[in-house]
């Protein structure tokens, strides 16, 4: 996994929606909000998220059940919280990763094994206990935007999350970019009509030992997990006719002739722009109610439509022959028109995807018109 830091953070403004030049400044957002702090206000106790700015003076702040004070909150990390009419009262931490810092070379850092730049606080040292938030790209890399310092945790709380790969069901084994996590004493919890596999989206907890994170408990996320909240992030991948987007390498939703686009149309969804979507639920899967474009760009990645008949179908690695080319699927591969890997080989298909490292790694799948 490539991380690079993005060590200033962008504010956020909340200007026009639609086609109109401005918005009603005195309407206040409500609901879940789902996104990085960019400013806080220590005198008042207030933070801005999403471009709202939010009292939690009465804020119960949390990460997984562990109480922390405002002190805690840092410019860059990831929150969930309820905000209602200007005020919120329990706001949760959603780190990337969380960990002892084991080695600091100038602005080069490393925790459990994980190593990025960033300018750290002077006070934090090796052996400390950090959170580090970070987005995934449309690259795959990661750009780092908090390291913040944390009291003490149990040799087991240590966190990493992202997308598996290299999974090893006969060794139980996998890989969360360059961590080997081994699961094989671990409960994992996901719902039943999930299936564990390359591409899965995990938080993983336990021990980080001998270069190893040895599992304890491994979840599975939902997309159903984000219905009903405004989530910012980076779009990491777009199909051509732009009715899908994905957000954050984790959130798959659909773009419908009902969605509304804020600061921007249709014609601007690309990989790499930052957005506010507005996530809603139809049937199985999330719909954009809005989607607000924000100046800030991330990082983009090739992508390709290929046409042609499947050969080579090879399920047990999950990958097919497209055009010359090997195809990898995994958890995040959308197959439509009732097309599964069991029903690829021979049909015309159109692919569309993105290549990372070299690798042809499938979105959506469907039948040629």
């Amino acid at each position: 996994m490539k991380l690079k830091a993005l060590v200033t953070v962008i504010s956020l403004a909340l200007v026009g929606c639609g086609g109109s030049d401005s918005s009603d400044s005195s309407v206040k957002k409500s609901g879940t909000l789902d996104g990085k702090i960019q400013s806080l206000n220590a005198s008042t106790q207030s933070l801005s998220l999403h471009g709202e700015q939010l009292s939690a003076a009465n804020a119960k702040i949390s990460y997984e059940g562990k109480v922390l004070q405002f002190s805690n909150l840092d410019e860059g990390m990831r929150v969930k919280l309820t905000a209602n009419n200007g005020d919120t009262n329990d706001i949760k931490l959603n780190p990337t990763l969380v960990g002892k810092v084991t080695k600091i070379d100038g602005t080069k850092v490393t925790v459990d094994g994980v190593t990025f730049e960033y300018k750290l606080d002077d006070d934090i040292e090796v052996g400390d206990w950090v959170l580090v938030t970070g987005y995934t790209q449309a690259d795959s890399s990661i750009k780092i935007v908090s390291v913040k310092e944390i009291a003490d945790l149990e040799d087991d709380q240590h966190e990493f999350e992202g997308a598996v790969t290299d999974l090893d069901t006969n060794n139980q084994t996998f890989k969360i970019g360059p961590v080997e996590v081994a699961y094989s004493g671990a409960s994992i919890d996901k719902d039943d009509d999930q299936k564990f596999e390359n591409g899965s989206w995990v938080e993983v907890y336990g021990r980080f030992e001998n270069s190893v994170f040895n599992a304890v408990k491994v979840e599975l996320e939902d997309d159903n997990d984000y219905k009903d909240t405004e989530v910012e992030g980076v779009l990491t991948w777009v199909n051509q006719d732009k009715t899908q987007i994905e957000i954050n390498g984790r959130i798959r939703a659909e773009v419908t002739a009902k969605t509304e686009f804020d600061d921007g149309e249709k014609s601007d969804l690309k990989m790499g722009r930052w957005v506010e979507v507005d996530l809603q639920a139809q049937g199985d899967t999330l719909w954009a109610k809005d989607i607000e474009f924000d100046d800030e760009q991330g990082e983009k990645a090739e992508d390709f439509e290929l046409k042609g008949n499947a050969s080579s179908v090879d399920q047990v690695k999950s990958q097919f022959e497209l055009d010359g080319k090997t195809i990898i699927v995994n958890a995040k591969t959308e197959f439509d028109d009732d097309l599964t890997m069991d029903k690829l080989d021979g049909e015309a298909i159109d692919v569309e995807g993105v290549i990372i490292n070299s690798e042809y790694v499938a979105k959506e799948i469907e039948r040629q018109d």
